[in-house]
């Protein structure tokens, strides 16, 4: 605090006295996000935000203090990140980069496979989310389909094994005279019966 006396003119040494108020270090930027302020002065708030992908690691807000400091400490904007994603029972990890040491960053994604005979249900593809989190889980089925009739007037050309599986294939064909009614070839669906039905 200053003092100032009354000289015997009986006027002060300065014209006027101005009293301003602290001032905070200066906090409009924020790597990866933004701050809300309209001047860094006490005893005003300023507030943060994260871009997409980053979450706030501390306070949303701060407040400048009579003793020119921000209460609580200035918060950063750091990256959202997924573990490694789980491996759904009769798949394997066909696609995945981790991006952040063993983990993954927001939107990065895996790519899964079934095992031969199975079927998948659901989206091949994962994705890192918001929410620390990945996208639903594909499933992996075993698949059997029933062995393929024989067409009238002509032959069906199939795996000689006991069991026919998903994406396991069958060819037909006919007799002289005849002609097909549909493909060559049909396939095994995921759904557990063929993909047509040719006739001679």
């Amino acid at each position: 605090m200053r003092k100032f006396i009354c000289p015997l003119t009986g006027l002060w040494p300065i014209n006027t006295l101005k009293c301003t108020p602290r001032v905070c270090p200066f906090a409009g930027i924020l790597e990866n996000g933004a701050v809300r302020y309209t001047t860094f002065e006490y005893p005003n708030t300023i507030s943060f935000s994260c871009n997409t992908g980053f979450y706030l690691n501390g306070a949303d807000s701060a407040k400048c203090t009579e003793e020119g400091k921000w209460s609580p400490e200035l918060p950063v904007c750091a990256p959202i990140t997924c573990p490694p994603p789980s491996i759904p029972t009769f798949a394997t990890l066909h696609v995945y980069k981790p991006s952040a040491g063993n983990n993954s960053l927001y939107r990065d994604t895996a790519v899964f496979e079934c095992l031969p005979q199975h079927a998948m249900f659901g989206n091949d593809t994962i994705t890192c989310t918001t929410h620390g989190n990945w996208t639903k889980l594909p499933e992996c089925r075993e698949v059997k389909c029933p062995f393929p009739s024989r067409p009238d007037n002509g032959f069906v050309n199939y795996p000689a094994k006991p069991t026919l599986y998903y994406k396991d294939k069958a060819t037909f064909g006919c007799h002289d005279g005849y002609s097909l009614d549909g493909p060559e070839e049909i396939e095994c669906t995921k759904l557990g019966n063929w993909s047509a039905m040719p006739s001679c």
